[in-house]
């Protein structure tokens, strides 16, 4: 059963719980692009690629939320113990807040390693194509491909 929380810390702890939720529901949806389709090219296509890279920032910004809530509540915490309050210590809150850092963190490395490892696989597919060159006059136009 979960303490009662005194009235001047319930928007503090609010505000904490929402922003962690908000960042878990953004990681899980990474973790579910990342794994995607079986098709390691259309994988990360541009569509793919585009909708990942809304997802990392919406993650950053969903971090950010949640550090400013942290930082919201160590003010509140420290002015609580300026005036004699005993402010209420969530350790739940504090493991989940880790564990959803770890988590973005490891989705970081996995997502460049499959890059990396794309990439490698495309190099390995042929030579890049070139871009065509033309010459000078356009009656003699010479295209390499």
């Amino acid at each position: 059963m979960r303490q009662e929380l005194p009235s001047w810390w319930r928007d503090i702890d609010r505000s904490i719980r929402l922003s962690i939720t908000d960042y878990e529901f953004i990681i899980a949806r990474l973790e579910m692009l990342l794994a995607g389709t079986s098709d390691k090219f259309s994988r990360f296509s541009s569509l793919n690629s585009r909708r990942w890279k809304n997802l990392l920032e919406e993650a950053k910004l969903a971090k950010e939320q949640v550090e400013r809530s942290l930082a919201l509540a160590a003010t509140r915490r420290r002015d609580a113990s300026a005036i004699g309050l005993i402010p209420p210590d969530n350790q739940e809150l504090a493991a989940r807040a880790r564990v959803v850092s770890a988590k973005f963190h490891l989705l970081g490395e996995l997502a460049q390693k499959r890059m990396a490892r794309i990439r490698s696989e495309l190099r390995q597919l042929g030579r890049p194509r070139n871009r065509p060159s033309m010459k000078v006059f356009p009656s003699q136009i010479d295209v390499h491909i």
